[in-house]
Parts: C-alpha cells; sequence; structure tokens
C-alpha cells in the first residue's frame, strides 16, 4: 500500500443507502476533497490491509494522511470534511461514545438490505463526476 494524494471513500455498491450516501455527498464536496470506490473494486484490494477487505464493512474512509477509519468514526471524518455545517454536527456526534456511535452504525448496518434494498449493479455515476470514482 501507498501514500494516496487523495481522500477516498469506499463504501458498499450494492447498497442502495450506501450509494444514496455517496449521492447525497457529491454536491455537499464542493471542494472536491473525495474520490470513490465501491469496497469490491480492484482499488479498494489494493490498498485496504487484508483484514479490512474480509470486514463486513459498509464504509471506508482512506485518509491521504495514511489514517484509515471505519463504521462511525469515518462517517464523522467526512463530515468534517465537508464544510462548516457538517463540520459542527460530527462535532456534536462526537460527544456520543465511540461504543453507542458504533452500536448504532452496526445496528443500521446489518439491516441495510432488508431496509433500504440491494442494487442488481453497482452505482454508475454521471459523466460530471465520473472522474471522482475508481473502478
Amino acid at each position: 500500500m501507498h501514500a494516496l494524494a487523495e481522500n477516498v471513500v469506499l463504501f458498499d455498491g450494492d447498497c442502495v443507502l450506501c450509494s444514496r450516501v455517496v449521492q447525497w455527498m457529491l454536491p455537499r464536496d464542493k471542494r472536491r476533497v473525495f474520490r470513490y470506490a465501491s469496497l469490491t473494486s480492484a482499488f479498494a484490494r489494493g490498498h485496504l490491509p487484508t483484514h479490512l477487505v474480509h470486514d463486513n464493512a459498509t464504509i471506508v474512509l482512506l485518509e491521504n494522511r495514511g489514517r484509515i477509519s471505519t463504521r462511525s468514526t469515518a462517517v464523522l471524518r467526512i463530515l468534517r470534511h465537508l464544510g462548516a455545517a457538517w463540520n459542527i454536527l460530527a462535532a456534536l456526534l462526537l460527544l456520543v461514545p465511540r461504543v453507542l456511535r458504533d452500536a448504532f452504525y452496526d445496528w443500521i448496518a446489518h439491516n441495510r438490505y432488508r431496509w433500504f434494498g440491494r442494487r442488481q449493479q453497482c452505482l454508475v455515476p454521471t459523466a460530471d463526476v465520473r472522474h471522482l470514482f475508481y473502478d
């Protein structure tokens, strides 16, 4: 694994909720600090430690400084990159103990397919944001 030039959000491309979160992020990432890839992509396999490739992760943040965040911490770190209002929300949520945040995250992750569904194919980005996605 080598250092990345950008922050990369790895997400469960089969999950409707996860794909919607990425679609929600795109217009809010005005500074374009993120790139995106599916957790099952060759990019993810080449950049994730082996124990995370086989983990039941739904979202992973690979930061250009070498930090890897998962679960609720990944969500909060993503929010912090999106700007002032989202940074304030992340700061407030950081007051919740991680064990509680992760338990809530795991509950949603465990039920994501049942509640939101499963995509038949991975998210296909539009032409104007295609350059932000790794295969």
